[in-house]
């Protein structure tokens, strides 16, 4: 049984009760004594003692005797003294394990002839110097002065609303009940920014303190309070939808350029970034602008001419390679920078299946290669292509599409002289089975000149791009210069900001500065 050194202290009736395994569960479940004070020893530690109040509090005491201060006997052995207790703390703010460790600690001195009142009177001593109003002095002086541009005005709510409080109190006996007590008070007055002013700084101090060992933790770690939420749900979502719709106008209002990849003239480099200008009146959402503008630029394109297709896969089809996925060509579309940015793989196989379906195609169209037979599954050439619904679609060379539609008996269409728009009438202008032999007088070179529908000027100059320009860099060793020649007029004058925006993107445009300009 464990008895009260004192039962009848302060006139209070002590209970008694047996030791037991003490656990955070047993310590949350126990209920508080009707009067007086409950003290039951813990069984895995002698001496430590928890003490419960009727108000409920726990808190957690060791008792033990100092070895030889009791004398010592006829034969030398050292006897035991009186019974000492110090208090370790309450609960749950000191952990059962922290007090077991400290109890333990005690009872090994005292068991070895040391007296643990005086370290712990030292401790006392240190913790009493170490007052909420002293520690706060030194945060001042060694941070927060130095750290927060407004520490006047966070110092003179600390001294009005926790110094008159806690000044003397050792910061290290300060706890969270303590300060919820101070901002129960802040909050009943109705100033709830400057309860949250007192916790947020309170737990700063904290933090710094814990941070030189004055204390062991933040007490306010955790600490829950919802009186000081600084909106409703209601609030946030309105708060949150204003929030989003001006961040969208200023965005729409900052957003100027359009950022996109173009093939690097500088060895070494995997690609440059070119921009194009939003205009101040293009100030609807966001992604609609962007695509809008790209679209109108021509950097991106929801038609590719067939001529246009072959110039780009030309190049980089692989000579070693008689036929290419089509997956895998939608993958080049989409990582490579340099070829023509489609709207999506709808566009490439539309201008896939119109580049199968000319009378004069650079390649055809299989669903899939056997390569136990070398053969090419439902073969197409120069005919319309179906959808491609098989994984396994592919393009096929010319020479090999031809030579499989020979060994199969499938007549090959040959054209005769002038059956494609545009092309010579005279004999003797096609090559081997398709066109005869070279003219003997070739010409050596083109120039024109075409006013743009300013209505449509990207369709316009696409047109142009894919009936011409291609046609003219088909021929091997075709050198193409395009110049653009804009000119301008406005009866009552252009607006000087028009003006600057003009001459800054033309200059970022390179436009050749002796004959650029505005002029009266």
């Amino acid at each position: 049984m464990i008895h009260s050194l004192n039962p009848n202290a302060r006139g209070s009736k002590m209970a008694t009760t047996s030791k037991k395994r003490l656990t955070n569960q047993v310590l949350e479940r126990m209920t508080p004594p009707k009067t007086g004070r409950l003290e039951i020893g813990d069984d895995l530690c002698p001496g430590l003692i928890l003490r419960v109040s009727e108000q409920g509090a726990k808190s957690f005491s060791v008792i033990y005797r100092v070895l030889g201060e009791g004398g010592v006997t006829d034969t030398g052995r050292p006897l035991a003294g009186k019974q000492h207790r110090i208090t370790l703390g309450r609960w749950p703010v000191v952990s059962l394990g922290e007090v077991r460790e400290r109890a333990r600690a005690i009872l090994a001195k005292s068991g070895a002839g040391a007296d643990p009142r005086a370290e712990l009177a030292s401790s006392v001593r240190e913790r009493r110097a170490n007052t909420f109003s002293a520690v706060l002095e030194r945060h001042i002086k060694q941070d927060a002065a130095r750290t927060i541009s407004s520490w006047p005005n966070v110092e003179r709510v600390l001294r009005l609303h926790v110094v008159p409080h806690l000044g003397d109190t050792p910061i290290a006996d300060i706890r969270r009940s303590d300060v919820h007590e101070i901002i129960d008070n802040i909050v009943a007055s109705g100033r709830i920014g400057t309860a949250r002013e007192v916790r947020k700084q309170m737990s700063r101090i904290f933090n710094w303190a814990a941070d030189r060992e004055l204390i062991a933790n933040n007490p306010l770690s955790g600490m829950k309070r919802n009186d000081l939420a600084r909106n409703t749900e209601a609030g946030r979502a309105l708060k949150a939808k204003t929030n989003r719709e001006s961040a969208l106008k200023a965005i729409r209002a900052a957003w100027s350029h359009i950022l996109y990849p173009i093939k690097s003239e500088t060895a070494g480099k995997s690609f440059d970034l070119e921009h194009s200008l939003i205009s101040s009146r293009d100030r609807a959402a966001i992604p609609h602008v962007v695509y809008d503008k790209a679209k109108a630029d021509g950097l991106v394109l929801e038609k590719l001419g067939t001529e246009r297709l072959w110039h780009a896969l030309k190049p980089i089809w692989p000579q070693d390679r008689s036929h290419l996925p089509i997956a895998e060509i939608a993958d080049w579309f989409a990582a490579f920078v340099y070829l023509p940015k489609v709207r999506d793989k709808v566009v490439l196989e539309g201008s896939i299946r119109d580049a199968v379906a000319k009378l004069d195609p650079q390649f055809g169209y299989a669903d899939g290669f056997d390569e136990a037979t070398g053969k090419y599954h439902k073969l197409i050439w120069a005919k319309n292509a179906p959808e491609f619904g098989s994984p396994t679609a592919m393009i096929v060379r010319e020479a090999e599409a031809q030579k499989q539609l020979n060994t199969e008996g499938v007549p090959v269409p040959l054209l005769e002289p002038g059956s494609l728009p545009g092309s010579p009438t005279h004999p003797g202008s096609l090559e081997t089975g398709l066109r005869g032999p070279p003219a003997t007088n070739k010409q050596r070179r083109f120039y024109g000149s075409v006013e743009i529908d300013m209505v449509r000027p990207v369709k316009s100059f696409d047109a142009i791009l894919n009936a011409v320009v291609m046609e003219l860099q088909r021929t091997h060793g075709a050198k193409v210069k395009l110049t653009l020649e804009i000119e301008a007029e406005a009866s009552d004058g252009f607006a000087d900001s028009e003006v600057s925006v003009v001459r800054d993107n033309a200059r970022q445009l390179k436009f050749k500065s002796e004959s650029t300009g505005f002029e009266d």
